[in-house]
């Protein structure tokens, strides 16, 4: 079988939608000897970066590029006119698919979730105009959608009525191996990354794409609410993240006061060699969101060891399932009382941090990309 993987997201730092196929390539790698796959991009540049992520691919696996280069036009004419002619046996695509691909290959894409449709803040006008009038055709054209959740599931047979849920199959997002606890690490490593970053003795930590869906504003306004009335002088509030077109500028206006100007630290992109000990240093994490398909950081700070405060949406209910402290995302106080229980309350951080390493060994990028390969046997 001829398998044809759109890969245009790695090197792109586009968070979790990246570090999906990225994680599903590796472990695809590793399990399939038998079919052949053409690891798609739209550049040279692209191709070159993506080979230097990637490493050395097995003789099964062959990273190619082809234009015209444009989101609509590589998807719909590029990249059918080159499954055609190297006659692909199975197409899989994150989101929006190839509309003009023959009916004879069998297409797949997977759906992290619907926050163009349920959380339209932050999200531009051009994206939300090309994911309403495409998705609704995507996952028509899709012979099998894979959900990373049973939440987003649901989500999707609620908002596509005509969508059968038979057609939509939940595969779990993985957690790499590399995120463990600080005992695992080097002190001497550890220290280097602390200065590195200026974390300070202890700190909060939030990782996430900085969208007005992710929160953050409020998270700020806890954290300030915390360090007032339980006196925590010591305690840094770190968020990790890039800037991007949909960046929350309210976090900017908050972070004009002097004190949190002073205790909150904005740290950019994380590198991926170091993001494992920020996890494991941090003292606890706090993910406020209103919408999330996954959330990729929970799993994984769930395996560095530490305990987390999040917001009860039926996302991190699912994800978490009782291991950590879940409080209403509108609920200032109720997030700064989580964080003080978070960071402070000894006998629960440590039941916590039981219950969220136990968690994680749930989720796996082998299992993940087994379950993904039987999809493709079965198409």
């Amino acid at each position: 079988m001829k398998i044809l993987l759109d890969v245009r997201k790695i090197g792109k730092r586009q968070t979790g939608d990246e570090v999906y196929i990225t994680n599903l390539i590796r472990n695809l790698i590793k399990l399939d000897k038998q079919n052949f796959y053409y690891l798609a991009t739209d550049s040279c540049e692209s191709e070159s970066l993506i080979d230097s992520i990637l490493g050395e691919l097995p003789k099964n696996f062959k990273l190619v590029y082809f234009t015209p280069k444009g989101k609509l036009f590589w998807t719909n004419y590029a990249l059918p006119r080159f499954a055609k002619k190297k006659r692909v046996d199975l197409v899989h695509v994150q989101y929006l698919v190839p509309l003009r691909l023959s009916s004879k290959i069998k297409l797949i894409t997977t759906i992290h979730d619907i926050s163009f449709k349920k959380q339209k803040t932050g999200i531009s006008f051009k994206d939300q105009w090309i994911m309403n009038k495409f998705i609704p055709k995507s996952l028509k054209k899709a012979d099998q959608i894979i959900s990373v959740s049973n939440f987003t599931k649901q989500e999707i047979t609620q908002a596509y009525k005509k969508i059968p849920a038979k057609k939509i199959k939940v595969i779990y997002n993985g957690i790499d191996e590399k995120f463990k606890p600080s005992k695992h690490f080097d002190q001497k490593y550890l220290d280097q990354i602390r200065t590195k970053y200026e974390l300070g003795k202890r700190y909060l930590l939030h990782l996430s794409s900085l969208q007005p869906r992710k929160n953050i504003p409020a998270l700020i306004e806890a954290y300030r609410d915390y360090i007032y009335k339980y006196k925590d002088e010591e305690t840094l509030l770190v968020i990790g993240g890039e800037k991007s077109y949909n960046y929350d500028q309210r976090i900017d206006n908050l972070l004009r006061d002097l004190v949190l100007k002073e205790k909150v630290k904005m740290v950019g992109y994380i590198k991926d060699e170091d993001l494992p000990a920020i996890y494991a240093m941090a003292t606890a994490y706090v993910s406020p969101s209103t919408y999330e398909g996954f959330n990729l950081p929970l799993g994984e700070v769930m395996q560095s060891g530490v305990p987390i405060v999040a917001s009860n949406i039926p996302c991190h209910k699912e994800i978490l399932e009782g291991s950590g402290i879940l409080v209403d995302s509108k609920d200032i106080k109720g997030f700064s009382k989580g964080i003080n229980e978070g960071l402070n309350n000894q006998a629960l951080r440590t039941s916590l941090i039981i219950k969220g390493y136990q968690r994680a060994k749930d989720f796996s990028w082998k299992k993940c990309a087994e379950e993904t390969l039987k999809l493709y046997q079965n198409c």
